[in-house]
């Protein structure tokens, strides 16, 4: 990787494989915002390491990343996630037999 942009993308996805969060802090803005969270969260590194801490914990989620493509200040990333269902989604009903 020879872009600053795709450097800082890649250190969020190894913060989060080695479970240290607290990198984040470094890495995120204060007016960050993670548009994907399932849940409303404040702005900036606090917010973003609270979705983080559950994905990470409780969902035990790890990412294998393939490719980094960066131009200008955008990044795109293709990644494999690893996790466990750990929760069942609100209005679902509890699958039968393995999910992987």
């Amino acid at each position: 990787m020879n872009n600053s942009t795709q450097v800082l993308a890649a250190d969020v996805f190894d913060a989060m494989n080695a479970g240290r969060l607290e990198k984040i802090r470094d890495l995120a803005t204060d007016d960050f915002v993670d548009h994907g969270s399932p849940v409303p969260l404040p702005p900036g590194p606090e917010g973003y390491i609270a979705i983080l801490t559950f994905v990470t914990t409780v969902l035990q989620v790890r990412y294998e990343v393939h490719d980094v493509v960066a131009a200008g200040d955008m990044v795109a990333i293709r990644a494999t996630a690893h996790g466990v269902k750990a929760v069942v989604p609100q209005g679902m009903s509890r699958p039968i037999g393995h999910m992987q």
